[in-house]
């Protein structure tokens, strides 16, 4: 790496120590690492946000094991040595310590950042900072593919001030406590059914094999849609069904309402919606027409009360 040597504040060495399997082994799957590389990098730019900007080389991998080395250069910081070394020791805490304790979150950020300014921000309030959702999202990512491969038995991570000897912060996790790492991660599911409905088409899909996804106009939003009346689409294949610009149809709505948990939190992920029972549909030049579902039940309506009449 090229820089102005005058202008660079600290140098440091944040080594990371996989463990393997067996003693002279020294490699191991290149995605399992990538990834684990990548969850890491992004968890660096996280950190950015309150130590400023810093660069990244990364050193020959060594033996022992297999240990990879990402030096980091502070260059013209706005913060002391010693809040640098608390922020990456909450990192590290976050990511390698085996014991999961859960910090108060409801900080005032912005008081914060006025002490992270002038110096007067605690190494707890860099602990509670630190321990955020969008961090613990990157150590779950970190640790899935570990705990897949039997490969990594344990990681150490350690950070030192470039010509320290000891490092001021290290953490080891092993193997057996890597799922405590990782998010619970399921997904709730509600369906409604909304019977006699109407939505003005915007999009259709007249050919098959040209797509699923319908869109249409539904209680003040566009919404996509998939159709699963065959016999709708049959007869929209077949050219039996014509849509101008204000082509309503008449149908079964299927609103299907996900929400994601992590670890307790729950976030309202983006509503699905089919249609089924299309019965009729209309248009600024077409009168009310009714599809062959709709017949036919009419039919078979016919039918029983000519039979309940006999």
């Amino acid at each position: 790496m090229k820089t102005n040597a005058g202008q660079i504040e600290n140098i440091f060495d944040f080594q990371i120590h996989y463990y393997l399997n067996q003693e002279d082994l020294h490699q191991m799957d290149a995605k399992i690492l990538n990834e684990c590389e990548r969850q890491l990098l992004d968890a660096f730019d996280f950190i950015k946000a309150y130590t400023g900007e810093f660069n990244i080389d990364v050193t020959p991998k060594k033996e022992g094991g297999l240990i990879e080395t990402f030096v980091i250069y502070f260059v013209a910081s706005n913060i002391g040595y010693d809040i640098i070394k608390n922020f990456f020791n909450a990192l590290i805490q976050q990511f390698f310590s085996s014991t999961q304790t859960k910090l108060s979150n409801s900080i005032d950020r912005i008081n914060i950042l006025e002490k992270i300014k002038n110096g007067t921000i605690t190494k707890e309030e860099v602990m509670a900072l630190v321990d955020d959702k969008k961090l613990r999202k990157y150590v779950s990512n970190y640790y899935k593919p570990l705990e897949n491969t039997d490969t990594v038995i344990s990681v150490e991570a350690s950070m030192k001030k470039e010509g320290d000897i000891e490092p001021f912060s290290s953490s080891k996790i092993i193997k057996a406590d890597f799922t405590k790492k990782i998010l619970s991660d399921t997904t709730t599911e509600d369906k409604t059914e909304t019977a006699g409905t109407t939505i003005r088409i915007l999009s259709p899909v007249l050919r098959q094999g040209h797509g699923k996804v319908w869109k249409g106009y539904y209680s003040g939003k566009t919404i996509e849609f998939k159709v699963l009346d065959k016999e709708f689409l049959e007869q929209v294949y077949n050219n039996e069904i014509k849509f101008g610009a204000n082509t309503v149809i008449t149908c079964t709505l299927i609103t299907i309402t996900k929400k994601k948990v992590e670890n307790g939190e729950y976030t309202n992920l983006k509503p699905e919606y089919a249609v089924k029972d299309v019965l009729q549909w209309e248009d600024d030049y077409t009168f009310k027409n009714s599809t062959k579902r709709y017949k036919k039940i009419k039919a078979d309506e016919q039918q029983l009360d000519l039979f309940n009449q006999d």
